[in-house]
């Protein structure tokens, strides 16, 4: 007797032949990013050590205008 929950991986459901269509990814492309080399390698622009700076400041106190300034006039 078979169990009820269970499908049968051996009988064609038609509801497979739709899952195709939705296997194909979507991607979005924007002028900032960059597709180099091969193996599905995406990068976004690079960034400098500042803007990476206040982006980790940004982070972790919230508010770029409520970090800790270093006495050199930038936050």
């Amino acid at each position: 007797m078979p169990i009820p929950n269970l499908r049968n991986p051996y009988d064609h459901m038609e509801e497979d032949d739709d899952k195709d269509d939705e296997d194909t990814p979507e991607v979005t492309i924007n002028a900032a990013t960059q597709i180099r080399g091969h193996g599905n390698i995406v990068s976004i622009a690079q960034m400098d050590s500042m803007r990476v700076a206040n982006l980790i400041s940004t982070i972790l106190t919230g508010d770029p205008n409520k970090a800790p300034s270093d006495g050199t006039g930038r936050p």
